[in-house]
């Protein structure tokens, strides 16, 4: 299927680990001299014909401090990175998260009306560092097209999964590319894992290895979108995830 650029955009906002055409400069955040926190105040861009993107904002921290957003803004929602994209379940109004790794991590905010709307958001990292310890597996794994699978490893042997594949057409910055989407719970063995959707004629094969998972497809996984395969190389980026049940 072909996603129209107004269907892509939500998407994108939506949590889609997808390389966006840079509209504009991240803002980086830095807290003044004392302090652990900062407020800021913005617009954010509606999805209509003059779409601006997302506003970007960057802040460096280290493993093992917390992270706590407070966002207010009626029609904007938000989303927050590790770095390497590495997704989380940022969104809520009050919002916190231990970090797992160093690094950049990304907040991005978008209006989720076609009309611009004003938001207020307000970053604070306390705690000092520490190593914080991740589940086997766990993860964001990209491979070279964007195409990303975010992967929790449970207890008890299992692994919760979110797939997107991507195929990128000739136009594909200006109408999104075709999308194939699967995610579940499935036995973790040996390093590897098996997701089976005998309805939709689709087998994927996940084979977990140092850094990497090698996805072999099997069938037609006829709900993905035109020339979409979800086989290939993906690599880990980052130790963050949040793996959803898919795009609504």
């Amino acid at each position: 299927m072909l996603i129209p650029r107004k269907a892509w955009t939500v998407t994108v906002m939506l949590g889609v680990l997808l390389a966006l055409p840079a509209w504009s400069e991240p803002q980086r955040i830095r807290f003044e001299k004392g302090r652990s926190s900062a407020a800021l105040k913005g617009t954010a861009h509606g999805y209509g014909e003059s779409y601006e993107g997302p506003l970007e904002y960057v802040l460096k921290a280290s493993a093992g401090q917390v992270m706590t957003v407070k966002f207010k803004g009626e029609g904007a929602s938000y989303t927050v990175s590790c770095p390497g994209e590495g997704g989380t379940d940022a969104g809520a109004a009050e919002w916190s998260m231990t970090l797992p790794e160093a690094g950049d991590y990304t907040i991005r905010v978008n209006g989720i009306e076609e009309k611009d709307v004003p938001f207020s958001l307000e970053v604070g990292v306390t705690g000092k560092p520490k190593a914080v310890e991740v589940r086997g597996v766990t993860g964001t794994y990209l491979r070279e097209d964007d195409s990303s699978l975010q992967v929790e490893e449970l207890p008890g042997g299992k692994v919760k999964f979110q797939l997107l594949a991507f195929w990128k057409g000739l136009r594909w910055e200006e109408y999104g590319p075709n999308i194939g989407e699967a995610s579940g719970e499935v036995p973790l063995v040996k390093g590897v894992a098996v997701y089976k959707d005998e309805e939709y004629q689709c087998k994927l094969t996940m084979r977990f290895s140092s850094g990497k998972v090698e996805i072999e497809q099997a069938g037609e996984c006829v709900t993905f979108g035109h020339n979409v395969r979800a086989d290939g190389t993906y690599r880990r980026t980052s130790v963050c995830a949040a793996p959803g049940e898919g795009l609504e």
